[in-house]
């Protein structure tokens, strides 16, 4: 019992997927942090004028930009792609780095 809780808290402490593909993990309680967050971030190849308004930095002339940027130009192919736009930095793009992805 011990040793079942020790696993499961190293799991936690290591956030390691790997212990659960493993089934090393058998409590229901997930640790934070093992979602996949690419479920929950923005993908900026679908999203819409007032999806990508709600990104922090990002306002509606920019976020038209995007989206003429996609139309002329095809997909992006990763998500720092978006620097390419114009009215996009670096700066800008590290705060929401986490919150968008590609498909």
């Amino acid at each position: 019992m011990i040793l079942h809780c020790c696993i499961n808290l190293c799991a936690v402490l290591f956030a390691s997927p790997n212990f659960i593909q493993a089934g090393y993990i058998t409590s229901p309680i997930a640790a934070p942090g093992l979602q996949d967050r690419a479920t929950d971030r923005l993908d900026i190849n679908t999203a819409t004028l007032e999806e990508l308004v709600q990104l922090p930095g990002i306002g509606p002339v920019l976020a038209s930009r995007i989206i003429e940027h996609r139309r002329k130009h095809g997909r992006f192919r990763r998500p720092q792609d978006i620097i390419i736009v114009r009215g996009m930095s670096a700066g800008r793009f590290r705060p929401i780095a986490h919150l968008i992805r590609t498909s």
